[in-house]
């Protein structure tokens, strides 16, 4: 029977899986020199295998510059793709929350200041919510005047024997990743030869001298606390985008349980359909 007859029976848990083995290849970067490595996230430069690859390191660029551009990576739901392995965000969020790009950020210019030019810099985070250990990563290099970003990973669970920063394409296969402000987007295509492993995962192509000559954007003070509040009433910072989070995810792995016994049923349902064919009926 021909492939695309196969995805046509093929209930959406497992088209999403053929998808991802089919485009697979997809590999984590190869280390080299590790520049931070905790409980709370990673930066390391990473080999460019291809011969033909070159990038403009090494690079100096300035902590609150770099923070900037990790604030400014969007996600949002892929319109009209299967979601049924997917729990994720319900509309645009960040990628990374304002305190993960302040962690990352003096660790990834420290990788640019000492890349040469046939390294990345691989990177991520783990975040400690429910339904447990959750990672979000990308790789990044500099080339001219444009800086390419992929993202590897957003809130991925760890599968067992997988690494933190081993690519998930079938999460990312269902997401949009974007960036703000849009106007420093350079339209510039991500070079060929580019780092090995990525497979079709998304590249944004940012101008990063132009986003440092817009001003700085405004602080949300929308949950300040006011002055005439005591300090005993004052939650720390983060602490609601925090509690946002954890009710997102708490919701999120609800609509996964849900989406979960969907696919059990359909394979019962399939079971059944063949016992029946057998037996002539």
């Amino acid at each position: 029977m021909p492939l695309s007859q196969y995805n046509r029976n093929l209930p959406p848990f497992f088209m999403c899986l053929a998808y991802a083995l089919l485009v697979g290849c997809v590999t984590a970067p190869v280390r080299e020199t590790t520049i931070h490595e905790s409980q709370r996230g990673w930066v390391y430069l990473a080999k460019a295998t291809d011969s033909g690859f070159r990038a403009s390191h090494p690079l100096s660029l300035d902590h609150a510059l770099t923070a900037r551009i990790l604030q400014g990576i969007r996600v949002q739901p892929r319109q009209g793709k299967p979601t049924t392995l997917m729990f994720g965000p319900a509309a645009r969020a960040k990628a990374f929350s304002d305190e993960e790009a302040e962690f990352l950020a003096p660790f990834i210019a420290t990788a640019l200041g000492g890349a040469t030019a046939r390294q990345v810099v691989a990177f991520g985070v783990i975040a400690p919510l429910p339904p447990g250990p959750l990672s979000t990563a990308g790789v990044l290099y500099v080339q001219g005047p444009s800086l390419y970003l992929t993202l590897t990973r957003y809130r991925s669970g760890s599968e067992p024997a997988a690494r933190a920063d081993f690519p998930d394409f079938t999460r990312l296969y269902q997401l949009e990743i974007q960036f703000t402000p849009e106007s420093v987007l350079s339209t510039d295509r991500p070079p060929r030869p580019s780092p090995p492993g990525l497979g079709e995962l998304a590249t944004l192509a940012i101008d990063y001298r132009r986003l440092a000559a817009l001003p700085e954007p405004k602080p949300d003070h929308s949950s300040a606390v006011s002055p005439s509040q005591s300090s005993a009433s004052a939650k720390p910072r983060g602490t609601d985008q925090r509690e946002a989070e954890v009710e997102q995810l708490r919701e999120e792995n609800r609509s996964l349980k849900r989406r979960l016994a969907e696919v059990e049923s359909e394979v019962s349902r399939l079971k059944k359909d063949r016992r029946d064919r057998r037996d002539g009926r």
